[in-house]
């Protein structure tokens, strides 16, 4: 009887039978590691994706976006009226989340270049520009002031303020330009 004596087998039959036992267990772990790998890496890149989408939120909470400000700057109120010597001057604040950092203003199709303020913080106090002429307007007597600033966190975003003339059968002397459009872009870090 073979089966009657199990030292009947042998040293090397017993070795063998716990190395197969041994390789068919090992072969088990390294199956559920691999699914354990596979689930972390994907976790991973979930976490990887959250915190950017978090890094992107954060962002846009603080921020700024330059425009212009319709608090009175005369009487009766404007965000834009006529200066001394053909001066213009407009009002520019902050209506983002975040400080505005080195803020200036350029006049294209000029030689302007003007250094609003190092800081425009968010209490929307407003930020008066004094432009010189002659601002030369684009086609159909329009013109674009463009402002640049960086934000707290070293982006840097520019604002186009587009105005444009009201037609001449309806504008009096002294009317302001019309705004017609407030364009934030980032350009980069």
């Amino acid at each position: 009887m073979l089966f009657a004596d199990p030292w009947a087998f042998g040293w090397d039959t017993l070795v063998a039978i716990g190395t197969l036992t041994l390789a068919v267990v090992t072969a088990i772990v390294a199956g559920f590691t691999y699914r354990v790998a596979g689930k972390t890496s994907e976790l991973a890149e979930k976490t990887s994706e959250l915190a950017t989408a978090t890094q992107a939120d954060v962002a846009a909470q603080f921020r700024p976006v330059i425009a212009p400000d319709r608090t009175p700057l005369s009487d009766p109120p404007q965000w834009w009226y006529e200066g001394r010597d053909g001066q213009r001057v407009c009002a520019l604040a902050n209506i983002g989340h975040g400080p505005a950092l080195d803020v200036l203003v350029r006049v294209p199709g000029s030689d302007q270049t003007h250094r609003v303020a190092n800081v425009i913080g968010v209490d929307r106090t407003p930020e008066r520009v004094t432009l010189r002429p002659p601002i030369q307007p684009d086609v159909g007597g329009g013109f674009t002031i463009l402002v640049e600033y960086l934000s707290v966190g070293g982006d840097r975003y520019e604002s186009e303020i587009a105005y444009a003339q009201r037609p001449s059968t309806v504008r009096q002397e002294g009317d302001p330009p019309r705004l017609v459009r407030v364009t934030t872009l980032k350009r980069g870090p």
